[in-house]
């Protein structure tokens, strides 16, 4: 656990307790809104607002309009940023990095009830993740390696 402006030294280790586990599920099933940031290959950094689901495994899935930017950068570059959060109320963030996939419309499917058909449907699946709640005083940071 990190508090003050102390900073993690390296990137976090595995999930390491049930608490751990429980404080991220709460941020990620509290808010249905998220923002994936891409990298396109001749532009600069993306960064845009998405309705979100979770899975159990802290798998983000999302849907975007077929054709939007972000959606080509994805399959150019599957390396994304994602966070959630920020409650005036909780003021608890999540923050990850991993790798967006294009879900195939059965892989959806078994994610997602009712698909749109004007949008493509993706995964991104954590390889890291940073917990921050900013109403704790000392503020509680932390990170875990997926």
């Amino acid at each position: 656990m990190v508090s003050g402006s102390e900073r993690v030294g390296d990137r976090g280790r595995a999930i390491q307790t049930t608490e751990q586990r429980e404080k991220i599920e709460h941020v990620l099933h509290t808010n249905k809104f998220g923002v994936i940031a891409t990298v396109g290959p001749k532009a600069p950094e993306s960064a845009v607002i998405t309705i979100i689901t979770i899975t159990p495994q802290f798998e983000v899935l999302f849907g975007s309009f077929k054709g939007f930017r972000k959606n080509q950068y994805i399959q150019e570059n599957p390396n994304v940023s994602f966070v959630m959060g920020w409650d005036e109320n909780l003021k608890q963030t999540v923050q990850m990095e991993g790798t967006a996939k294009l879900l195939s419309d059965s892989e959806a499917l078994s994610y997602i009830e009712h698909l749109d058909s004007e949008k493509e449907y993706f995964k991104i699946t954590p390889q890291w993740m940073r917990y921050s709640n900013f109403a704790l005083k000392p503020r509680e940071v932390w990170e875990v390696e997926i």
